[in-house]
């Protein structure tokens, strides 16, 4: 549905339409009519306004109180959140909460760790000292969250790990292993 004059109509554009059409009647009849800042004059188109909306909009309707509140977006889970979370819930360790959290404080500073430590030449020497260390640090991966460290070495192994004998590429596994420790800290 459109104006006379090709726009569109709107709720606002008709109330706009109304009051310029309400001024137009006022000014036939009020031909010396006060101006806008007149509180009486205002408050007569105001009334007019209303008692014409009031009769036009007569079968309109509200739906009942409370309006119903628009559900949220779902937030994307991220694969990794995702396999990580189901890992957790079914690893066997009794303390696995706080070993989780260990684990990702561990995998934090690993890459730093091990670039400092010198003398790792290939990927397959970063696993392991990796492996080492998270052992060192938080227990031995047999018992200590098995299914989580599990979920997170399939995860390297797509990748970072991916030719053993390859140079280590050490800003990726920095980013790769900072990814996976954020990661842990949102496992619950």
């Amino acid at each position: 549905m459109k104006f006379d004059d090709g726009s569109p109509v709107t709720f606002l554009g008709l109330l706009g339409r109304l009051w310029g059409w309400l001024q137009s009647l006022l000014s036939v009849f009020l031909p010396d009519r006060p101006t806008f800042k007149t509180a009486g004059y205002s408050a007569v188109l105001t009334a007019l306004l209303l008692a014409v909306l009031g009769t036009g909009f007569k079968g309109c309707t509200l739906p009942p109180w409370p309006w119903p509140t628009p559900s949220p977006t779902p937030v994307p889970v991220d694969p990794l959140v995702a396999a990580l979370q189901a890992a957790y819930n079914s690893d066997p360790d009794p303390a696995k909460a706080s070993n989780v959290q260990g684990l990702a404080v561990a995998l934090s500073g690993v890459v730093a760790n091990a670039k400092a430590a010198g003398g790792l030449q290939t990927d397959k020497d970063l696993q392991d000292y990796v492996h080492g260390y998270c052992d060192k640090v938080v227990g031995p991966h047999e018992t200590i969250v098995p299914n989580v460290r599990k979920a997170v070495g399939d995860y390297l192994v797509t990748t970072l790990h991916k030719d053993p004998t390859a140079p280590i590429p050490w800003d990726l596994a920095a980013s790769e292993y900072a990814k996976v420790s954020n990661a842990l800290k949102g496992v619950k």
